[in-house]
């Protein structure tokens, strides 16, 4: 929610909170990457589970997987029904 409009990015979770939300969605804590996968900032997020993918690098301090957003992936909640 917080980067509706800006490019996609890789982010490296180190932990999901376990507080219910709205269906689909997660409050996630990581660390956003740069492109030689440093960690440039520590961030907590609101995301939505369909609109991540996980990505897989081969070498260097982001070795690993990491999620990155996809850009044309729905940033709103739905709307809380009463």
């Amino acid at each position: 929610m917080q980067f509706a409009g800006q490019p996609a990015f890789v982010f490296r979770v180190i932990s999901v909170c376990p507080k219910p939300t709205y269906a689909g969605w997660l409050w996630v804590t990581g660390y956003q990457l740069d492109g030689p996968g440093n960690a440039v900032a520590k961030r907590e997020i609101y995301v939505r589970l369909a609109g991540l993918k996980r990505v897989h690098r081969a070498d260097g301090p982001g070795s690993g997987s990491a999620l990155v957003s996809r850009p044309g992936a729905r940033r709103t909640p739905p709307q809380q029904r009463s």
